[in-house]
C-alpha cells in the first residue's frame, strides 16, 4: 500500500521491521516476506496489475536490503 503512494522504500522496510516480529533476528522472516510478495505478485498479475508490481518492488527490497 505504501510503495503504491510512492513512500520511499527505505521508510517502507522500515515499517516492515516493526510489523514482523525477529524481522532481524531469525533471516527465515526474511525469507517468508520476500516469497510472500512473489507470491502476491504472481496471484495479483492479471487481477490488480498495480499491486502486483508493488509486491515485486518489496520482494526486491527485501532481497538487495543491506543488514549492518
Amino acid at each position: 500500500m505504501e510503495l503504491q503512494k510512492e513512500v520511499d522504500g527505505a521508510e517502507v522496510l522500515a515499517h516492515l521491521t516493526l510489523n514482523v516480529p525477529n524481522y532481524y533476528g531469525d533471516m527465515t522472516q526474511r525469507d517468508l516476506v520476500a516469497e510472500l510478495a512473489e507470491y502476491l505478485a504472481k496471484r495479483l498479475d492479471a487481477l490488480r496489475p498495480d499491486e502486483a508490481s508493488a509486491a515485486r518492488v518489496l520482494r526486491e527490497l527485501v532481497k538487495n536490503q543491506r543488514l549492518g
